[in-house]
């Protein structure tokens, strides 16, 4: 859900909000099109669509890493639906030209400026999960938890599920 709130109502004293107006609309899984790639193990890139629970796939760790990790769930997976997305960013609503990004090219972790953003609309939309909460999906380190805005917070929410 997303909320926006707007004080309505101020103390005579101009310190405290008396009334809030809150608006909440309900948000669309923000996932990943079928045709995005990750890269598996053995070095395949695979579309989304036809990785399996199980495979080992390319993250980024806590150290900083290139590792393997293998897919334990999907938290959206829908084969034949058609979502708007924000081409290769995390947090897509969050993010701007010139914001930067981390993604991966001949095996370094390379840090970089987005230089646009390309509103599409694809077909599948995917959201896969893995121990680290990380994964490398067309080159780009993303979270698991594209609709949350905290990463951490929500890693450590779904650790225990």
């Amino acid at each position: 859900m997303d909320s926006t709130c707007d004080c309505t109502a101020i103390s005579s004293n101009g310190n405290v909000c008396l009334k809030y107006t809150c608006v909440t609309q309900k948000r669309e899984p923000t996932c990943f099109p079928s045709r995005s790639t990750i890269v598996t193990e053995n070095g395949v890139k695979k579309s989304l669509s036809y990785i399996d629970i199980g495979e080992r796939v390319l993250v980024i760790n806590k150290e900083n890493k290139l590792i393997y990790e293998p897919i334990e769930d999907f938290i959206h997976l829908k084969r034949n639906a058609n979502d708007t997305e924000l081409n290769n960013v995390i947090f897509a609503s969050r993010l701007h030209s010139d914001d930067h990004i981390k993604y991966v090219y001949k095996n370094e972790i390379i840090l970089d400026k987005i230089r646009n953003i390309d509103l599409t609309t694809e077909e599948g939309y995917y959201a896969p999960l893995t121990p680290s909460g990380t994964i490398i999906i067309d080159n780009v380190l993303v979270s698991n938890f594209a609709s949350v805005n905290n990463h951490y917070l929500a890693h450590n929410v779904m650790k225990i599920y």
